[in-house]
């Protein structure tokens, strides 16, 4: 599944409004791009002796958009030797599978926002995941609570560069979280005027009580919840040879109903509303989102935005150029980036601040975001019989993390607290940030919040 990802190095000036009103929250000033996004710790282990691979452990984005876990070639290359010390004997290698009486790599097919991306699939390892906070030492082993169990994994065949010289980007999706809970802490208590520092996350078993420590928070109390549905995207990738073992998959978290027909826990709950005034005119497209927390920006599609009154306008090889309006006026004041991902390619896409966004919640009182910035763009996936699957949106982590918009102009702070993903339930709770109804001007100097790759010894 889609995992844009867009990096700035940016010093600006701006913040969010929210107010609390009868009936509902709304959320104003939430800039285009997300400053950072979840992230957490994890180990490799051989499945037949117990040794960490390598002596290492990872750093990787936690991912509820990607149905898999993957890893870059950069530490592809780090785990395909034994370590140097001699204590471990495995190591990550693509499997392979017979064909016409010889051995090849098999691989994996998957599809994003820049277009097709092949994978090697791994061998067998088991993965242990830890919580990412500030404070955590990643070389202290008691961290590493979360089992994911032996898993295979997508090896990626090249890096690309995403900017800022990052180029290795590991991405851990639903397998680590499927069962459990995730908290993700937008707001940690390094933050300040002077540094936002990375955000933090943290995975638990369902039921643990919160404990007031951020470093290892437990699951929080949160005062606004939104109903998820789960589809599954296995019949949209491919694996070559088709009888070889697939890494391992797992279900995506949509707001809205499933755009798969897999129910879930809670039937077919509503989706996100997206609105426009056009002339005077109220417009509003609701739709079946993904809640991609590897996303840093958030999409529409072509036909949600249509009936909001807006076209994307596109030069003669097919590539989007700017939006206009039905009567094919050009929009003012919209938004572009280039957002790179699965696919490999990075590509130029066009939005602009719709009205608002609403997310629909347990309580009745919905989260409304104003002039809500959300890109356009159509997420598509094909099956093996050759029909296409077109998302209705991807909700991305601009609207719950630090943001900042495109041309650097404006930066602004998280509106929420804390945000936690029950996936045994179904639930996306937010601890939303009681904030007064006025704009709150907040000095951020940010320094480029690029994914480092790491690779440091464990104890």
């Amino acid at each position: 599944m889609t995992k844009p990802r867009t990096f700035a190095l940016i010093t600006a000036v701006l913040g969010v409004a929210l107010a609390s009103t009868v009936g509902a929250v709304q959320i104003d000033g939430v800039q285009a791009v997300a400053v950072d996004q979840p992230r957490t710790y994890a180990i490799l282990k051989d499945i037949n002796t117990g040794n960490v691979l390598g002596n290492y452990y990872l750093q990787a984005y936690l991912d509820t958009g990607a149905s898999g876990i993957l890893l870059s070639k950069g530490d592809t290359d780090a785990y395909s030797v034994p370590s140097s010390d001699g204590s471990s004997t495995g190591f990550i290698q693509p499997i392979q599978s017979a064909t016409l009486g010889e051995l090849k790599n098999v691989t994996f097919s998957d599809v994003g926002v820049a277009g097709s991306e092949v994978f090697y699939v791994s061998n067998l390892v088991n993965l242990i995941a830890g919580n990412y906070a500030d404070s955590n030492d990643p070389q202290d082993p008691s961290i590493y609570t979360s089992n994911v169990g032996n898993v295979r994994l997508q090896l990626r065949q090249q890096d690309q560069d995403y900017g800022l010289g990052v180029e290795a980007i590991n991405v851990f999706g639903m397998p680590l979280i499927t069962g459990r809970v995730m908290v993700y802490n937008p707001r940690p208590a390094n933050w300040s005027n002077e540094n936002i520092g990375f955000t933090e996350a943290f995975l638990y078993q369902p039921n643990t009580q919160p404990t007031g420590n951020n470093n290892d928070p437990g699951i929080p109390n949160t005062s606004h919840h939104v109903l998820l549905s789960y589809g599954t995207f296995d019949g949209y990738t491919a694996v070559d040879p088709p009888d070889a073992p697939g890494p391992t998959l797992a279900h995506n978290p949509f707001i809205g109903s499933s755009p798969t027909g897999d129910i879930g826990p809670n039937g077919t709950p509503p989706g996100v509303t997206l609105s426009r005034t056009v002339d005077g005119n109220p417009l509003s497209a609701s739709g079946s989102w993904l809640l991609d927390t590897g996303a840093a920006a958030s999409f529409v599609s072509e036909h949600q935005a249509n009936l909001l009154g807006v076209f994307v306008t596109r030069d003669n090889d097919g590539n989007a150029i700017g939006l206009e309006d039905a009567d094919h006026n050009p929009i003012p004041n919209t938004i572009s980036t280039a957002v790179g991902g699965v696919g490999g390619g990075a590509v130029d896409i066009f939005g602009l601040k719709f009205d608002s966004l609403s997310l629909p919640t347990i309580e009745g009182d919905p989260i409304t975001f104003l002039n809500a910035p959300v890109f356009i763009q159509d997420i598509e996936i094909t099956n093996a019989l050759g029909e296409t699957l077109t998302l209705d949106g991807v909700f991305g982590m601009n609207f719950t993390t630090g943001s900042v918009a495109p041309d650097l102009s404006a930066v602004a702070d998280a509106p929420i607290n804390w945000m936690v993903f029950d996936e045994p339930n179904g639930i996306l709770g937010f601890d939303v940030v009681p904030e007064p109804a006025s704009a709150t001007l907040l000095l951020l100097g940010l320094s480029g919040l690029a994914l480092r790759r790491q690779r440091v010894k464990v104890a």
